[in-house]
Order: C-alpha cells, then structure tokens, then sequence
C-alpha cells in the first residue's frame, strides 16, 4: 500500500515539473515499478535497488532550490501549489548544493517532522435511535501536506465528490451535504475544508444495539509492516503528524455496554496516544499519532511490527450500545 502510494505521489511530482527537457528522466521514473520482483527477500532486494535508482533519477529531474540564510529556509520555485514553509515531499532529505558568496558546500535537505507537517481534523457525530448519523467535520493541514490538499481538493467542480469519497473510507455510507473550502489558494497558511452530511449505515448494527469506532484507523501493520522480518532498512518516504478529536453523541435513551479506554503508546520509532473522556453519553475521544523517525533498523523492526499491531486492534475497539425501547 505505500509504495503504491508512493508511486502516485512520485508520478505527481513528474507531471507538476515536467517539460521537454527532463522527459528522459520521467519516463525512467515511471518504469521505477519494473525492477520490484520476486518475493520475501527477493523482492526486498529489489525494492531497496528501486528506491536507490529512484533518488538518482529525482536528483536529475528536480530543480535548482533557493536557500534564504536569514530565514533558514529552502524555497523550491518550480513547485506548483506550495507556500513558502511547504519544501514538497520529494525535496525533503535529499542531497543539495548549497550556493554562496563564499563558495559551494554540499548539504542535506532538512527532512519534515510530525509538529510540522500534520492533518489534524474535528469531527462532531450525533445519532439517532435508529443509528442514523448527523455528521459535522472540518479538517486542516500544515506543511508538505498542503500541496496534497490543494490538487486533490482545489477544483471546486470536484471538490465535494471527492471529499465524500475520501471521508466515505471511514464514514461508512456518508452522503454530504455541503463543503466549504477555506484558504486553497492562501499560499501563506495551510487549507482548511468544512464539510456536513449523513449516513445510514455508519453504526453497524449488533443484537439489538449498534458499534461505531471512536477514531479513523491508520492500518499501520498493512501500511508500514507487511512483512514478517526485514533484512533491510524500512524508510518513511513522509512522517506527517495525525490528530482526530471526535465529539459522540448518543440517543438520551442509549445505555452504553461497551467504551473504550485511553491508551498511550511511546516507541523509539513512533507514538500513538488515545484520551477518552465521558460525560453521560457524551464522549470526546481524542487521537494522536506520528512516526516520529525517519528509518527503522531491521533489528528494531520486530519492535516496530508490534507496535503496529497494538495501534491497530487499539483502532479496532467500538464504542457499543442499546437503546431502550
């Protein structure tokens, strides 16, 4: 699922940049998917080769970056759809040569970090006896995240469709009503989107009560650790921080079977933090998670699998309950 992602994200950043010149370059970048073969080790060989042969060829597409000493800041002009403090996803990291009066050094790129580029999203979920959903939730990001928002979200023709699409993988059967966009085109602050709708089949149906979870699931385990062990360095091509607060509010008449707990999770590598708060059938379930390393060794990746797994069936508890008749 991440390389996929990856692959997209590559393939984006081609078509943003692309011109006569560096049509030799993209196309070699597009066939990158070609030499990942075989399976188990094999394949993880294959893969690490990729992604070597990947930075090779993105360091002779990309342009030039400009450096402002007073600021601190690199600045790529030739990326479309980012503000100032937004490097994009492909710069970061990567090797630069750093240009002066006094000479040329080389230098890396500074890499992003989860308090710098983040969603973060608030949602408000009232039910109904029936367990039909009254949904308001608006969402903002910072960061190299923004450039992601303004092309998947800026042609306002498109905008509520895919945003339904996009919101529907954790909403099941959402239908919205409205968005609202604030700041698309603001290059100097991250965008912000609005959004409300409905869905009948949100709350899964159980005995004669219903279960919905309490926060979106990251599937880190599918996402990051599919494989049993690794022989090779697990790289995080982007480390955005995550954060959710979602605000239930059940029927008067619920009684609640089932809710579930805080929990805290800290790894060298990672953290995920879940705090729930209940007042009557009122709960506010704050969720907070990020990578917050670049890399994992192979020997730390049995660690970071299980982390994985703890995040995930943390993510898989359902708030549960009855209504009265």
């Amino acid at each position: 699922r991440e390389l996929i992602a990856d692959y997209e994200r590559t393939i984006e950043h081609i078509l943003d940049r692309l011109d006569e010149g560096r049509l030799a370059a993209a196309v070699a970048l597009a066939r990158i998917p070609e030499a990942i073969r075989g399976y188990g080790p094999v394949k993880e060989r294959s893969m690490v080769q990729a992604q070597a042969r990947q930075k090779e060829l993105l360091a002779v597409f990309d342009h030039a970056i400009a450096y402002v000493p007073a600021l601190d800041l690199y600045l790529d002009g030739t990326a479309e759809n980012t503000g100032m403090r937004e490097l994009p996803w492909m710069d970061r990291g990567a090797v630069g040569l750093r240009i002066t009066p006094e000479g040329g050094r080389f230098v890396t790129l500074p890499d992003t970090a989860p308090e710098e580029t983040f969603e973060r999203s608030e949602v408000k979920l009232a039910f109904d006896a029936r367990g039909s959903l009254d949904l308001g939730w608006s969402g903002h990001v910072e960061g190299a995240l923004a450039h992601d928002w303004r092309v998947r979200y800026g042609a306002e023709g498109t905008r509520k469709g895919r945003l339904e699409d996009d919101l529907g993988g954790t909403f099941t059967g959402l239908r919205l009503e409205s968005v609202t966009g604030g700041s698309l085109d603001d290059r100097q602050r991250g965008p912000s989107l609005e959004a409300h709708g409905t869905s009948d089949r949100f709350a899964a149906k159980h005995d004669q009560g219903f279960a919905v979870p309490v926060a979106p699931s990251p599937y880190l385990e599918s996402t990051y650790a599919a494989l049993e062990t690794r022989t090779s360095t697990l790289s995080f091509a982007r480390r955005p921080g995550h954060e959710a607060t979602w605000e239930l509010r059940l029927p008067a008449t619920a009684k609640v079977e089932d809710a579930p707990q805080s929990v805290h999770l800290e790894t060298p590598f990672a953290r995920f933090d879940r705090t729930v708060q209940r007042e009557g059938n009122a709960f506010v379930v704050v969720t907070k998670w990020a990578l917050t390393r670049s890399h994992v060794e192979p020997a730390e990746y049995a660690a970071f699998r299980e982390f994985c797994r703890q995040v995930d069936r943390a993510s898989a508890e359902r708030l549960r309950w009855r209504v009265a008749p």
